[in-house]
């Protein structure tokens, strides 16, 4: 019986890995429609240093900000259109590469977010798996032709960027990598993965099997 639930559980679960289709990116106004929100919070105004605010759960790597609309010269800039703490992601002390990365509870087949300044970033680049396997990954170059022409080369600039999975496909993590300060983010959203009808369909078998031998069990 162990080894049928065994079963049961691995056919569920290899559902979120059927195949390996590309990402779909596209720019817009903001997220998705029926996206839940990441809520980074609120903290006092501070154009010195990262607030002490906590990350979101899920979130690890990077600073929250919240500065006034002109930031902290070299080390942070407010996204526009950003309000509350933003995530920034910067080099470390040592100036080596620094990396900030969202794992999630659940597979989920969307994420969204407002990515600030990103032609005057070109060192910026996030990046997106299932598990250990990389699903894409994108630069300030990825964003000129969803846009149909360059990112202004202006702090001032910020554009929504989207993500979607491919049919079958889910992903499981996000990685933000900055090589010098800073990638600033904001209003993250993200849609969780809902099973395939014929997910449900082998966990409905697979439980069933189990009350089968569950029942033989008994009456032997």
């Amino acid at each position: 019986m162990k080894r049928i639930i065994a079963l049961s559980i691995t056919l569920l679960l290899s559902s979120y890995a059927v195949s390996a289709n590309a990402l779909t990116a596209s720019v817009s106004g903001g997220p998705a429609a029926g996206a839940t929100l990441v809520d980074f919070g609120v903290s006092p105004f501070n154009d010195s240093a990262a607030t002490s605010g906590t990350l979101p759960a899920g979130y690890t790597g990077g600073a929250l900000f919240n500065t006034s609309t002109t930031g902290i010269s070299g080390l942070a800039a407010r996204p526009v259109s950003s309000e509350g703490n933003f995530w920034s992601v910067g080099t470390l002390s040592d100036g080596s590469i620094g990396t900030g990365s969202v794992v999630f509870d659940a597979p989920i087949t969307y994420f969204g977010f407002l990515w600030g300044s990103p032609d005057p970033d070109p060192w910026n680049s996030v990046s997106f798996y299932n598990g250990i396997t990389l699903l894409g990954s994108y630069n300030s170059a990825s964003l000129t032709p969803l846009m149909g022409f360059p990112v202004s080369n202006d702090w001032g600039n910020t554009v929504y960027f989207n993500v979607f999975a491919g049919q079958g496909e889910v992903i499981t993590s996000v990685v933000f990598t900055a090589s010098q300060n800073a990638f600033e983010t904001d209003n993250h959203a993200f849609i969780t993965a809902v099973p395939e009808p014929e997910t449900y369909g082998m966990m409905l078998a697979g439980l069933g099997l189990i009350g089968f031998m569950a029942r033989r069990r008994m009456n032997g």
